[in-house]
């Protein structure tokens, strides 16, 4: 998928190939930047938040909640110091995780909501 940029004047640059790739079968929706400098995803389906290293061109998956309890189709994300807020479309609701880099990546249906 092409990605180009949009600049104020409302030009937009030529798309290029260079960045990395989605994670099969994520759609990614909302963007936070982190507080370790890194650019996170929430997904919509199946539900999870992705993390992308630019410079190393790498996605991984940070969380992952394949019953969608607590992630349940997360749209925005964004980060209050270490803590992550995920609006979830699917069950209208706001999770929090607190300290994300502590927080293992898979929920089995617990935490707080």
């Amino acid at each position: 998928m092409p990605v180009g940029r949009v600049f104020y004047d409302g030009r937009v640059s030529s798309p290029r190939l260079d960045h990395p790739e989605c994670v099969d079968g994520a759609v990614p929706d909302g963007l936070a930047s982190g507080p370790d400098g890194r650019l996170y995803a929430g997904c919509n389906e199946p539900s999870k938040v992705l993390r992308f290293d630019i410079s190393a061109k790498a996605v991984e998956t940070v969380l992952d909640d394949p019953i969608a309890h607590l992630l349940c189709h997360p749209a925005d994300i964004a980060f209050r110091g270490d803590d992550l807020f995920a609006a979830n479309l699917g069950r209208w609701h706001v999770t929090v995780i607190e300290d994300l880099q502590s927080t293992g990546s898979t929920f089995e249906g617990e935490g707080t909501s």
